[in-house]
């Protein structure tokens, strides 16, 4: 999305307020930044009509905080979802490399499984929209099928340019910062890649994040029932 130049692109705009403001919901960050941010004008921040003829915003579920009134209104949702003895390991990985100077211990509710099932019930049963869920691997392994059939679910054009990218535009570019590495692979490739084939997976992990992955694996299989499904490669 952030390579489409007719798309106007927000990475995670709640996190401020989930980790800074008088209204964070964590303590990771001693810091309480007085910055005037609140769910609330996130929201507003989000349903500003943009100048790009669409708005993508990609966020994680926990840091939504439990406030589902401050979701924005008239929004397609889309759940993208990962094996959780992947996607625990990678957090880990983070912590254990020592990539993030912010992110120097593990917390389970970080890992978000639960959250995310809590907002694919909200915008099920109480917005009434269709599920739209993507599986990580499903789209790293037929990147082109997968993102044809979610922009006929939208209602967007497909561009070739979703699935390949060269990194030139405004939106890319903002994804480039020295002390993230949670983009390190998007920034190195220009395609959808399996960046763990061929790796060994099976290192320790503290029991914690055993946990964190146990909890998590029957609320991703039971997301898995609606992931969205093609036959075009």
């Amino acid at each position: 999305m952030a390579q489409r130049p007719d798309t106007k692109v927000l990475l995670e705009p709640y996190m401020p307020c989930f980790y800074y403001s008088s209204e964070k919901k964590h303590d990771r960050h001693e810091v309480n930044l007085d910055i005037g941010y609140s769910f609330q004008k996130c929201k507003e921040m989000c349903e500003k009509e943009p100048s790009e003829k669409y708005i993508f915003i990609k966020e994680l579920a926990y840091q939504l905080g439990g406030r589902f009134d401050a979701l924005p209104d008239k929004f397609q949702h889309t759940f993208l979802i990962r094996n959780p003895n992947k996607t625990v390991r990678s957090l880990y990985s983070v912590i254990r490399k020592g990539e993030d100077p912010t992110y120097t211990s593990f917390d389970k509710t970080e890992a978000g499984f639960k959250q995310l099932m809590e907002l694919f019930e909200h915008v099920t049963k109480v917005l009434g929209q269709e599920p739209i869920v993507i599986e990580a691997d499903d789209l790293v392994n037929n990147s082109v099928g997968v993102v044809k059939k979610y922009c006929q679910m939208v209602g967007m054009d497909y561009k070739h340019c979703m699935v390949e990218w060269d990194g030139s535009t405004t939106n890319f570019k903002k994804l480039r910062h020295p002390w993230n590495p949670y983009h390190k692979h998007l920034l190195s490739t220009n395609k959808f890649e399996n960046t763990q084939e061929g790796k060994e997976q099976e290192w320790d992990i503290p029991a914690e994040c055993q946990e964190a992955i146990d909890e998590s694996m029957d609320i991703y299989q039971e997301l898995c029932k609606y992931k969205l499904k093609t036959t075009e490669q």
